[in-house]
């Protein structure tokens, strides 16, 4: 059981209890949020502003955060931050309060997220006191093909409730990230040949199936409005996030691949190798 109750950080040579803060994430499929709100519990912070990115429409507001810390959370595609994550907080108004960020990824790599988070913050005014990697099932991820299936589990929130606890001795010492070397970064070479939004390269538009009930969840779920009130998919929208398929309870839509033998045989031998959520 975490014993910390409230974080605490050292600014100007006296200890002050941080007793709230801004929650900000990108969470199609729901992990990033659990993750999120498994932070906050973790430290004890009890009030919370939550500001889901997930629809489209909270995109486009302008806030102004006055919380005392900020965690912002978004899952990884194809080695990077959204794009609309990063300039959702780049409009956003803080009042430089210390900042913990992390990118969730399906086992394969986190590229270069955590960079991204680090400059986007730093312009912002924010002060850097943690980056996370965090493991979530992979948005390609369906029966007979599976990467990290059913994570987070049990084994990841436990190693959240330490990281916590780290978190929270570094902002009790006044400890930041300035130094970007400290900062890992890995772009595979997939990523290097390929252009952004290669993931269509590999997976077919997610249709519907003869279990769909016309429920209209898909396009309420869908975080780019990619889905219209006939079900049909903009595939010039569409990200793969695959949260139509992912939440549907009629499981009306499929995950189909392109070039299913090369996502297998991937999937196969990354799942030899569980990743663990890791603190930088």
């Amino acid at each position: 059981m975490i014993l910390i109750r409230q974080a605490a950080y050292a600014e100007y040579g006296v200890l002050v209890m941080i007793r709230s803060a801004a929650l900000i994430y990108f969470s199609p499929t729901g992990t990033t949020k659990k993750y999120a709100h498994r932070l906050c519990a973790s430290l004890g912070i009890t009030d919370v502003d939550v500001i889901d990115l997930t629809r489209p429409s909270a995109r486009w507001g302008k806030y102004r955060i006055d919380k005392e810390f900020v965690i912002i959370g978004a899952p990884v595609y194809e080695e990077y931050l959204p794009e609309y994550v990063l300039s959702s907080v780049g409009n956003m108004e803080f009042q430089n309060q210390p900042v913990f960020a992390f990118a969730v990824y399906g086992n394969i790599g986190f590229g270069v997220s955590l960079l991204q988070y680090h400059e986007e913050l730093r312009k912002k005014g924010l002060r850097v006191c943690g980056l996370g990697a965090f493991i979530g099932e992979h948005s390609f991820s369906r029966k007979g093909c599976e990467l990290a299936d059913g994570r987070p589990d049990i084994e990841d929130i436990d190693r959240i409730n330490e990281i916590s606890k780290k978190i929270a001795t570094r902002l009790s010492a006044g400890q930041f990230i300035e130094d970007v070397a400290d900062i890992p970064e890995k772009l595979p070479l997939m990523a290097r040949i390929l252009p952004r939004g290669s993931a269509k390269v590999f997976t077919k538009t997610p249709s519907i199936n003869d279990r769909c009930s016309k429920c209209g969840a898909c396009v309420m779920n869908c975080p780019v409005s990619a889905i219209n009130n006939g079900l049909e998919i903009d595939d010039t929208k569409c990200i793969r996030c695959f949260a139509c398929v992912k939440k549907c309870a009629k499981t009306g839509r499929d995950i189909r691949y392109r070039y299913g033998f090369l996502i297998n045989m991937m999937f196969a031998i990354k799942n030899k190798n569980r990743k663990k959520n890791i603190l930088i």
